[in-house]
């Protein structure tokens, strides 16, 4: 009996409809979650699912943290003194505003 096939998990997809010559492949991202933490979870997430889709399983995802706690932690690096000062030398890199 032959194996059943399966469609792929990400279609190509070019400008105008289904990718012929040169496909693309990519996700877009938004700015505002681009970057290290958000990128890595996200990149995770989509290996976790692809590895439960191949195994014929549904994936199993943390939980994710209340807003609450997101909100206490960004409270607590405020009066972190190092925090600061971080975030402080890096907008002092950035270019004067246009």
């Amino acid at each position: 009996m032959a194996a059943r096939q399966r469609p792929p998990v990400l279609r190509p997809r070019g400008p105008h409809g289904p990718a012929r010559a040169r496909p693309r492949r990519g996700v877009r991202i938004p700015a505002a979650a681009r970057d290290v933490l958000n990128c890595s979870v996200f990149f995770n997430e989509l290996v976790v699912a692809y590895a439960a889709l191949l195994d014929g399983t549904r994936p199993e995802f943390a939980d994710p943290a209340p807003y609450a706690e997101f909100v206490r932690l960004e409270r607590e690096a405020l009066r972190d003194e190092q925090s600061v000062r971080h975030f402080r030398d890096l907008q002092a890199e950035l270019p004067p505003p246009r």
